[in-house]
């Protein structure tokens, strides 16, 4: 595990980069509406936007890795994240914005395929669950300073300075992975309909295919929508929520390495029990609490979020076969990202728009804790 670390951290900056980028709209997002002259509701369309080209982005990512090498797809997926945050930065109509979030969806959107993969066969199967882990401290360093290098930076500079400054950053990470990584030179396996039909007929793929879209939903979409929620809805300071938001997810940092530890030594599927009993029901006191209790419930509930990923993607590794991984992980991601970062930030939106936006929190945790008897679905490992 130790002689694999640089390539793993090199991995880390990647996720870093493309989680980063995306996250970075929600602290800004009634700022840029403002400055565009856009409602709330129309503003969090956005996400969809981001969240169409991402998933268009990872049904294609598999005939682009069988051509370029898992490696230079990942390279191509940071530079079209830093060429989507410039062109965002400098956009000076609506539609050049739309243009830029979707392109912000496609860069981000070739990664985790080949991500995946490489990590797989750097680590094994065995340390899977660790391996993840230390990569995901990239997600969880993107939710901790998305908002609170915007609540840092907004009173000094420009929304649009912000994006291009993090696109002049992503370009160097782009860079690096280019010039020193070592993995990934091989090639993934396109999409076709006989592949497809194997997946399709694995009911771990449509189990972890559910979970993942109620889990983004619970963790990236809630965090899209959070700080306009508690601006808007709980007549909270943005500068304040900006930095409670990044705040909380410090723990993740613990949290992600506790839970690869424990899913290697605990079964699996208790562990994914609890993580969805815990978002589940604090999600549902996110929308139904205020003061004190709300601000408590917004420290809680993206912790089981964080103990979510690693277990569950370890889980789904072993019952796929080591050939159809990478078109696995595309397409789970695929789902996940289009129910839980586009389509729940956008109703979520809508229904603010109407004053039931406590509702949205509600049904979503309803839906997390309804979904649990779904474990008696998944079958025995793979080959």
């Amino acid at each position: 595990m130790k002689k694999h670390l640089p390539q793993l951290m090199l991995l880390v900056g990647v996720v870093f980069c493309t989680f980063f980028s995306r996250l970075l709209i929600s602290p800004l997002l009634l700022t840029v509406s403002t400055d565009f002259e856009i409602s709330y509701a129309r503003a969090t369309s956005l996400f969809l936007f981001t969240s169409i080209g991402y998933v268009l982005s990872l049904i294609l990512s598999g005939f682009i890795s069988a051509r370029i090498t898992h490696h230079w797809t990942i390279v191509s997926a940071i530079l079209l994240t830093s060429f989507s945050l410039a062109l965002i930065g400098l956009s000076g109509t609506v539609v050049w914005l739309v243009v830029g979030f979707v392109m912000l969806g496609i860069g981000p959107g070739l990664y985790p395929a080949s991500g995946f993969t490489m990590i797989t066969r750097l680590v094994g199967q065995k340390d899977m669950g660790k391996g993840v882990a230390i990569v995901d401290t990239g997600i969880t360093f993107a939710f901790i300073l998305a908002p609170l290098a915007a609540a840092a930076l907004l009173p000094v500079l420009s929304w649009r300075l912000i994006f291009l400054a993090s696109s002049g950053l992503v370009v160097v990470v782009g860079i690096l992975n280019a010039g020193y990584g070592q993995a990934g030179h091989f090639r993934g396996t396109p999409p076709n309909f006989h592949n497809l039909g194997i997946i399709f007929r694995n009911r771990a793929f449509w189990v972890v295919a559910c979970w993942l879209s109620l889990l983004s939903a619970a963790t990236f979409g809630i965090f899209a929508i959070l700080p306009s929620f508690l601006v808007l809805e709980r007549g909270m300071n943005q500068d304040f929520v900006n930095a409670v938001v990044g705040a909380s997810r410090v723990s993740g940092l613990f949290i992600l390495y506790g839970a690869a530890w424990l899913g290697d030594r605990w079964e699996r599927r208790r562990l994914v029990i609890l993580v969805f009993l815990g978002s589940g029901i604090f999600t549902i006191l996110l929308g139904m609490s205020s003061g004190g209790v709300l601000l408590f419930c917004v420290f809680l509930q993206p912790i089981f979020g964080a103990a979510f990923f690693p277990s569950t993607f370890a889980l789904l590794s072993e019952r796929v076969s080591r050939e159809h991984q990478n078109i696995v992980f595309a397409l789970v991601f695929s789902f996940g990202n289009i129910c839980g970062v586009g389509i729940f930030p956008f109703l979520m939106g809508l229904l603010e728009s109407i004053g039931y936006s406590e509702w949205g929190f509600f049904g979503l945790g309803i839906l997390m804790l309804s979904s649990l008897p779904l474990m008696r679905f998944l079958q025995a490992r793979a080959d």
